[in-house]
């Protein structure tokens, strides 16, 4: 008998043939395996042609990933996949498919996008939660787990006993726990509940007594997070600058948050907060002023509060001069980019000019840089200190503006 395996299929997209692109980053995962072969072959195809092509490489957490450009020059294409198993030379499909989106990022190294040839469950929850040996029923309010086990158990190794959404998994200290193995209780056990696909994690703390004697989960929150700290120039009062968080070792849902008088409250009466969302009270004209200052108070549900001063910036990014671009010939390459950026432009009739680079949120991730008056500009930038993600550079030139968007791929 002979075992001859097949030849791998002759995959391959010409990216120059189309104009848009997305990023999808993911795992292979058949028959219930992870494959783990760098000769392993991921395609995508839209109505049987190949629009990305990627294999697997080792990662620093020794995961096997891929990252697959897939191209369109239109959008809302239904995209299928096919897997090549290197070791079987079989050519398997993939059950889900995706829609394109141009510029999108799918999947990253932490929480990566699975291609299986079967559906997989997207539900996270925890139906139930218990401790070998417990005393009452375990409570649940939240996301805080409480449980009372008999006086004279070692909390340092108990064995919890978890029925979760079919397919998901239970996560201790970023560990998946296995059936049977024990967990330190000696103090609060953060633990989180993956779905089976990977794309949605629920977090739980475990808090666990001995008779009467409770570990204690109450403090006051130590930090507060605004999701952007940036707006634009000339935005209608009511806008949105960005949605407030808190760090808070409870876990509580129940926090508020208020505009409250001393130092660096100075803007306070500029801006209005509605539930979690900080908005404008006014407009704002980046010429009259461009940095506004606040002071913000957090209170959890047991009356512990934190207090923060937090700058506001306002971004002259709307004054941008149509057909400006194609008058210097704007080229900024290659896009996506890994490591430096190209930039070049004829800047004959156009004085001065100064960039900035913008995350796609608004907030700034680099200086301002000024370029020298000449004919032609060529330029590099080094952005290896950049994560992954959609960026913009934005070109001043004699108060003409020129904004501009590329990509990040690591």
């Amino acid at each position: 008998m002979i075992n001859v395996k097949a030849q791998s299929p002759d995959w391959s997209v010409n990216a120059s043939d189309y104009a848009n692109s997305m990023v999808v980053v993911g795992a292979l995962k058949i028959a219930g395996q992870e494959l783990a072969d760098p000769d392993d072959i991921v395609a995508a195809f839209v109505d049987g042609e190949v629009r990305g092509v990627a294999q697997p490489t080792l990662q620093d957490d020794g995961r096997y990933l891929a990252i697959m450009l897939i191209y369109s020059n239109g959008n809302i294409e239904e995209i299928s996949f096919k897997v090549y198993v290197n070791t079987s030379g079989e050519e398997v499909d993939i059950a889900a498919t995706l829609l394109f989106e141009a510029d999108a990022l799918i999947g990253d190294a932490l929480r990566p996008y699975l291609w299986s040839d079967v559906i997989l469950n997207d539900g996270a929850e925890l139906l139930s939660f218990e401790l070998q040996g417990q005393e009452e029923s375990t409570r649940i309010e939240d996301s805080l787990i409480s449980i009372t086990m008999p006086f004279d158990t070692d909390l340092s190794s108990v064995v919890p006993v978890a029925n979760l959404s079919e397919g998901a998994s239970l996560l201790i200290g970023g560990q998946v726990q296995t059936s049977g193995s024990s967990i330190d209780a000696t103090e609060l056990v953060e633990l989180q509940v993956l779905s089976e696909d990977e794309q949605k994690t629920t977090e739980f703390t475990l808090s666990v007594s001995l008779g009467d004697t409770v570990i204690e989960v109450t403090s006051a929150p130590t930090d507060i997070l605004l999701s952007k700290s940036t707006i634009l120039e000339n935005q209608p009062a009511g806008t949105e600058v960005g949605t407030l968080a808190a760090i808070d070792d409870n876990q509580s849902a129940g926090h508020s948050y208020d505009l409250v008088s001393g130092e660096g409250a100075t803007h306070n009466g500029l801006f209005v907060i509605d539930g979690n969302s900080l908005k404008t009270f006014t407009v704002f004209d980046y010429e009259m002023d461009s940095v506004y200052s606040i002071r913000l108070k957090v209170t959890d549900e047991d009356g512990e509060s934190f207090e923060k001063v937090i700058q506001i910036e306002v971004l002259n990014l709307d004054d941008v001069v149509t057909g400006l671009a194609e008058e210097v010939g704007l080229q900024l390459f290659p896009n996506p980019v890994a490591d430096v950026l190209n930039l070049k432009f004829n800047a004959r009739n156009v004085g001065q000019v100064t960039t900035e680079f913008f995350s796609l949120a608004g907030n700034r991730v680099t200086g301002r840089i000024n370029i020298k008056r000449s004919n032609s500009v060529e330029r590099q930038y080094d952005l290896r200190g950049l994560p992954s993600g959609i960026y913009i550079i934005r070109l001043e030139m004699d108060r003409r503006v020129v904004i501009k968007k590329f990509r990040v791929l690591r």
